[in-house]
C-alpha cells in the first residue's frame, strides 16, 4: 500500500501593473540618476558584497566577525572609521 502525498495547496496572488517589472532602454538606462549608496565602509557600500579569502587558519572568520560588530556598533573597524551603526 502505497501513501499519497500530500497536495501543495495553491495562493493566488492578484498582482497589479505596477508589480510588475517593465523593460528599460540602454540610453534611459544610462541616463538615470540613481542615488548613490551609503558607504559601510571606504570599500563597502550599502547591500554590496566582498569576498574575503585566503588560507585556512589566517583570521578570515575572525575578520568577518570582527567587522560585523564594528559596523553594528558604530566603532572603527582596523584603520576604517565607521561613521554610524548600520
Amino acid at each position: 500500500m502505497t501513501q499519497s502525498r500530500p497536495k501543495p495547496f495553491a495562493v493566488e496572488v492578484e498582482y497589479q501593473p505596477e508589480d510588475l517589472l517593465n523593460a528599460v532602454q540602454l540610453s534611459d538606462l544610462v541616463a538615470m540618476e540613481l542615488p548613490e549608496r551609503r558607504k559601510l565602509l571606504p570599500w563597502l557600500p550599502e547591500g554590496g558584497l566582498a569576498m574575503v579569502f585566503g588560507p585556512r587558519g589566517v583570521g578570515k572568520s575572525f575578520f568577518t566577525l570582527s567587522m560585523a560588530v564594528s559596523l553594528t556598533t558604530g566603532q572603527s573597524f582596523l584603520k576604517w572609521e565607521v561613521s554610524e551603526p548600520a
